[in-house]
């Protein structure tokens, strides 16, 4: 078994995700490309831009957030010995703010994450920005705490993370 106390876990991002998400948004690009050139209506046509502009930035997101980091191999969860590292959306908490961990799984997709039940949630929300703020109360008011970790950006089986995870967690809170 392993020594959860002198161990620093760290998941990569998903590859298979980063290119499949890519590609389809491209495809998605492509699409309304085609699309636009075929109209003739002004007003339609500056309508449609909208829609190419949009999905541009939403790749050009894509690939830094997500395609890039994957692609090199970055380290999108760590577990070390003070707290846990969420790189996929720029946050950490730390284990003695950590009240439990469970699996959830997000309605209407086939992908689940890890919910981290905190003890002092104000304490959390006092580290975020404004954006992660308002998807941590979004998350709070779907699963009752403001961090999700979605595990479809991670690296490897679903249930292996969560367990090592959950495993990690069990040690940390005996040691406290």
């Amino acid at each position: 078994m392993r020594n959860f106390m002198s161990d620093t876990i760290q998941l990569t991002y998903n590859k298979v995700f980063a290119y499949l998400t890519l590609s389809m948004l491209s495809i998605v690009l492509f699409i309304f490309v085609i699309r636009t050139f075929q109209l003739s209506d002004p007003e339609e046509i500056a309508i449609m831009r909208y829609f190419d502009i949009f999905m541009i930035v939403l790749i050009i997101v894509v690939c830094i957030k997500y395609f890039i980091p994957a692609i090199k191999g970055q380290i999108a969860l760590e577990l070390n010995k003070d707290c846990l590292v969420d790189n996929i959306r720029n946050r950490k908490v730390y284990w003695s703010n950590v009240q439990n961990v469970r699996q959830v799984n997000f309605s209407r997709s086939f992908s689940s994450g890890i919910a981290i039940d905190l003890i002092d949630k104000d304490a959390f929300y006092s580290d975020q920005n404004m954006w992660q703020k308002l998807l941590g109360r979004f998350s709070n008011f779907s699963y009752n705490t403001p961090f999700i970790i979605p595990l479809q950006y991670i690296s490897g089986d679903n249930t292996v993370i969560f367990e090592t995870l959950k495993k990690y967690f069990e040690v940390r809170a005996k040691s406290e």
